[in-house]
């Protein structure tokens, strides 16, 4: 099996938060002791993070802890998670812009990365001059660089502002610039972080392309995206990162259904009411509701959906007493508090005490990505009484992770249909 291209092994980062300067000093001198007592005759040195700290002003956060995997050479690995999660800081790690609290990292190439805006350029050098600086700091000739030159240029879009200083270029040309040298120089390993949500749809799609090529041509990518569509559509392989530690890492569609279902856990999908809730009719207790929720076409409860996914609403009720003329309604609102549309029940008629469920299926490929609540309402259309109404029921989110492409720009409009298209040869007139 071949070396992988990254190695990364019990990597962690401790950082230390709310410390005076009195703090700092003091504990630079406690940790110098430390230190020397470690390499001290007959004890026992390890670089392995301990919990138990002697000075309790310190507070310790470990934005990544205890972090496995390999990546192996020409694969794409996405890295995925809630912000927060400790994404950006494994990927300095990794890139060594920041040095580990413990682990190794063992890299098999050369690294170009891109982490934040305007990473690795200095802002009163032209365009020109960071591009031949980024190329030394890589090991590259000036023979290496001038090949590439014209194609850097080219693909970033800044060629009338090449003798402009850095610190004058907008973020947006600033991270146009800067791919485009991380991505040209041939590194073995390239290292790309969320930034490239500062582009343009266009400019995105240019740069999710190129690290398809990249890739194809046998070299490595590492990937931090929010945007599912174009992690699944790049990567192999990826790993979910939680409160700095890695939850799961595997094939892709693996993943990114394992973080959506947990991002649908955290958004309120299920509405469970306390025992003993009723809903009166005309002053009579007639209905107890037990159970709200969203679910798939294959009755998989979850909060998260795709574009092309039907969301199936499902009431779980007990009638109290025989009823006639019982209605069931929903609206549906947007995170703009737009109503998109109402649909309720058609008349039940006769029903008898007992345990029921009633259910709607809103179509797939008619919301757009983003996140939806749902109102509830019960009335007894006989007697003309609205018996029970829950604003903001419930919640689900509807996530673009096939789509009308892989950029993070959404399709406009509230809705999104899949609309059906054609091209045929028309004989001239």
């Amino acid at each position: 099996m071949n070396e992988p291209a990254v190695h990364v092994e019990n990597l962690s980062k401790r950082y230390q938060l709310g410390l005076t300067h009195a703090d700092s000093l003091t504990d630079l001198a406690a940790g110098l002791t430390r230190k020397l007592k470690s390499i001290l005759p007959g004890r026992q040195h390890t670089d392995r993070p301990t919990d138990e700290q002697p000075n309790s002003k310190q507070h310790e956060f470990w934005a990544v802890r205890d972090v496995n995997f390999d990546v192996q050479p020409g694969e794409v690995f996405g890295i995925i998670g809630r912000n927060g999660a400790g994404k950006s800081t494994l990927l300095k790690l990794i890139s060594r812009v920041t040095s580990p609290t413990t682990g190794r990292i063992d890299l098999n190439g050369r690294v170009a990365s891109l982490l934040e805006v305007g990473t690795g350029f200095h802002p009163d050098l032209t365009g020109r001059e960071n591009i031949y600086m980024n190329a030394t700091l890589l090991g590259m000739t000036r023979r290496e660089v001038n090949q590439k030159f014209d194609e850097i240029i080219e693909f970033a879009g800044v060629g009338k502002f090449l003798e402009t200083q850095v610190k004058r270029y907008s973020s947006g040309m600033r991270v146009r610039l800067g791919f485009a040298v991380a991505a040209h120089l041939e590194p073995e390993i390239l290292i790309v972080d969320e930034v490239l949500t500062v582009g343009d749809a266009e400019f995105q799609n240019k740069c999710l392309g190129k690290m398809k090529s990249v890739a194809t041509g046998g070299r490595t990518v590492l990937f931090v995206s929010h945007n599912m569509g174009a992690i699944r559509s790049l990567c192999s392989r990826a790993c979910l990162m939680e409160k700095g530690r890695t939850a799961k890492i595997g094939e892709i569609n693996d993943v990114i259904g394992h973080y959506l279902q947990q991002q649908g856990d955290q958004i309120g999908a299920v509405r469970k009411w306390p025992e003993g809730t009723t809903i009166n009719i005309g002053g009579t207790p007639c209905l107890r509701p037990i159970r709200f929720a969203t679910y798939t076409s294959n009755s998989e409860p979850t909060a998260v959906f795709s574009t092309d996914q039907a969301i199936e609403l499902r009431l779980d009720f007990e009638l109290l007493r025989p009823m006639a003329g019982l209605r069931v309604g929903i609206l549906v609102r947007n995170a703009d508090n737009v109503t998109l549309f109402g649909s309720n029940t058609t008349l039940a008629e006769n029903l008898n005490r007992q345990t029921f469920q009633v259910s709607c299926s809103v179509p797939g490929n008619l919301l757009n990505r983003g996140t939806y609540t749902v109102d509830l309402g019960v009335d007894c259309v006989p007697i003309h009484i609205e018996a029970f109404q829950d604003e903001e029921c419930i919640r689900f989110d509807v996530s673009d992770v096939e789509g009308h492409g892989i950029t993070a720009e959404p399709l406009p409009g509230v809705v999104r249909p899949k609309l059906k298209w054609k091209v045929e040869e028309k004989a001239r007139l």
